[in-house]
């Protein structure tokens, strides 16, 4: 699949909004307004250069971040308020869907 140069531009700057902030709900049709795309056609292209959904990848990136903050310490309830959850249960399962653990497995002991 071959891209053109203004695709990979717009691609490029729609995955560094979503890895931009873990707290803030981004939406599909914000996006595809912003850049002047069909919400179809960017996520089928994102999907196609980065072999991952926009919403996978964005959740991949806030609990790549989350774990991090456990790891130095933090509590899963300032983690989870930090990464936009409201409550530390919704927070745990969607860790667990990228890490297949609880959260508290990556805190220190």
């Amino acid at each position: 699949m071959t891209f053109t140069e203004n695709e990979i531009q717009i691609l490029q700057r729609v995955h560094y909004l979503v890895t931009l902030n873990c707290r803030q709900q981004i939406f599909l049709l914000e996006l595809a307004s912003m850049f002047q795309i069909s919400e179809r056609t960017l996520t089928k292209r994102f999907k196609q250069m980065y072999h991952k959904t926009i919403y996978h990848h964005r959740l991949e990136n806030c609990m790549q971040r989350a774990k991090e903050m456990l790891e130095s310490g933090e509590s899963i309830k300032a983690v989870a308020l930090a990464m936009g959850y409201k409550t530390s249960g919704n927070f745990s399962r969607a860790y667990k869907k990228i890490f297949f653990v609880l959260p508290s497995t990556h805190q220190p002991h």
